[in-house]
């Protein structure tokens, strides 16, 4: 295991709608990056959000991984956010991107 501390800059809310994985349970972020983590791994992460003036830190843990690069999905992997900073990232990134539609918009990961 390493001990990573990644700074994420999702300051705009394209950025953030591509990266965002609200089907993770507490919340989850797609971290395009061929950094060579672990399933499990927990992360430290300072990141920033759209509308945020200081990078927001949190923990989270590695569940899902794309090696390679696939079309238009980069290659990168997904975190869980950890803890009470969940409960704070999820309602911040909803609230963020409340209104904007799916409709022919892909995300990273979907």
């Amino acid at each position: 295991m390493h001990n990573y501390e990644l700074r994420i800059d999702l300051s705009d809310k394209e950025a953030l709608y591509h990266s965002d994985m609200p089907y993770v349970l507490g919340g989850g972020l797609f971290i395009p990056s061929k950094l060579n983590v672990s399933m499990g791994e927990v992360l430290s992460i300072r990141l920033v959000l759209p509308e945020e003036e200081q990078e927001i830190l949190l923990k989270a843990k590695v569940v899902w991984m794309s090696q390679k690069q696939n079309g238009i999905k980069p290659q990168g992997f997904g975190v869980q956010i950890l803890g009470e900073d969940s409960i704070f990232y999820k309602a911040k990134a909803e609230k963020l991107l409340a209104g904007i539609k799916a409709n022919a918009r892909s995300s990273y990961t979907m």
